[in-house]
């Protein structure tokens, strides 16, 4: 597969698995992490600003927190993107379905670094 076709590929696929982690990162389902969006880090925030230039919102602790969530593509935060708190793997569904992408973005991130 081509860089430029790894690169949309991944992009998709971080896409995916930050809706998949979303509703348990908010605790929109009520099975979610006890402290929404707890995975959102300022230091995350400043790597993803030093890397992208994305500019800073005006949230007084996430710099890239806006009033609908993370400014960056999931793309640009990975580490965030595939964050999910350990209780949320309790249920297998769940777990099959972040897992299978997880392994996905992993086979494609290492053919990238060849």
């Amino acid at each position: 597969m081509k860089n430029a076709k790894v690169k949309t590929k991944l992009h998709q696929l971080y896409e995916n698995i930050a809706e998949l982690t979303k509703p348990k990162c908010t605790n929109k389902d009520g099975d979610g992490c006890r402290v929404p969006m707890q995975c959102c880090d300022p230091f995350q925030c400043e790597q993803v600003i030093a890397e992208t230039g994305l500019a800073r919102t005006t949230h007084p602790t996430l710099p890239l927190m806006g009033p609908n969530g993370c400014t960056a593509q999931p793309y640009q935060r990975p580490i965030c993107a595939i964050h999910v708190c350990e209780r949320n793997l309790w249920n297998a569904e769940f777990s099959e379905k972040y897992f299978d992408l997880r392994e996905e973005i992993s086979e494609l991130e290492w053919h990238a670094l060849k």
